[in-house]
């Protein structure tokens, strides 16, 4: 039951129009075939960034805070994997955020720069913001990786687009 107290006028128009409406708030799973792709709308980027003891650094050089993010998430297949006075967790509610068995495809709505890479066989990517850049925003097209199992069309099934 839709609480249409709550509705932005949006949600409220597009109701009547779908059969069983489903609107979640910041994570969520969905199965397309044998994928699943998870969502979650938090800034985590900057969470970690203030909570990190180390900076992340690959042999001497800087890495990608984007690469380290998802790097992170994906080796402790959890997505708060940060203590509990920066991110306390409702204990009975802890495994919606687990990443076991980790997803094919992990969409981290962020304030973050847009990025798209892959980790242990997950295509991990951030959109960015839509209206704090130059209209640009990412497509994925998880059919593409039904259809053959060539990595490289695998690789392709997120696209950046821009609305010239």
């Amino acid at each position: 039951s839709l609480s249409l107290s709550l509705m932005p006028p949006t949600v409220l128009l597009l109701s009547p129009l779908l059969q069983q409406p489903c609107f979640p708030t910041t994570h969520t799973s969905v199965r397309y075939g044998t994928q699943e792709i998870v969502l979650f709308r938090e800034d985590m980027v900057s969470k970690m960034r203030r909570n990190c003891v180390v900076p992340p650094a690959d042999d001497g050089g800087e890495t990608e805070i984007s690469a380290h993010l998802v790097k992170t998430l994906l080796d402790q297949a959890h997505l708060c994997p940060l203590p509990l006075h920066v991110q306390p967790i409702y204990w009975e509610q802890d495994h919606a955020l687990s990443l076991y068995p980790l997803p094919d495809t992990l969409v981290l709505a962020d304030r973050f720069d847009a990025y798209s890479l892959s980790y242990e066989g997950c295509t991990a990517f951030n959109p960015g913001s839509f209206f704090l850049t130059d209209f640009s925003f990412m497509v994925l097209w998880p059919s593409r990786a039904l259809l053959s199992p060539d990595e490289e069309l695998y690789d392709r099934r997120v696209e950046f687009s821009k609305i010239d």
